[in-house]
């Protein structure tokens, strides 16, 4: 039952240009070029949410031929968030995907303003609460107490 919901959701919705891996698949590829490069970790991990995403072999080779074209000329942020709209009822797959944004953003231990401000409108759109990408300078312990604490001011 779980596959055939999963195989739905990803399933191309009308009026929807592309079904949600694909646009998932761009959001992140906007992510990683946010601050004009691709980096071998970043393309790690995109490569890395294809084979999660990947349904079968061949589902798989074209989710890697679409990452080789969206390389090639990344997508526009501004595109994607209007088709990313259409999911914004899906908050358990917003939050996994700003997990997927911050991964490819804190992959080159850099931090780019693009970045944040991407992953905030995506936060936006699905009602989330704001994630804070990690400086390498920041002390863990000190992210971490921040963390809690805003939750618990939000809760």
């Amino acid at each position: 039952m779980r596959d055939r919901l999963q195989r739905l959701i990803a399933t191309v919705r009308p009026g929807t240009p592309a079904n949600l891996a694909d646009v998932q698949l761009r959001l992140l590829v906007a992510m990683a070029y946010a601050d004009g490069v691709l980096g071998d970790l970043e393309a790690d991990q995109l490569a890395g949410f294809v084979d999660r995403t990947a349904r079968s072999r061949r589902d798989h080779e074209r989710m890697l031929a679409q990452l080789d074209e969206y390389a090639a000329a990344p997508p526009h942020m501004e595109d994607v968030l209007h088709e990313l709209v259409e999911f914004a009822d899906e908050r358990a797959m917003g939050a996994r995907l700003v997990d997927e944004l911050a991964a490819v953003a804190g992959s080159d231990h850099a931090i780019d303003h693009r970045e944040e401000f991407l992953l905030d409108l995506v936060c936006d759109t699905f009602g989330l609460a704001p994630v804070a990408l990690a400086d390498d300078d920041e002390d863990p312990a000190d992210v971490l107490y921040d963390l809690v604490h805003r939750l618990a001011r939000a809760a």
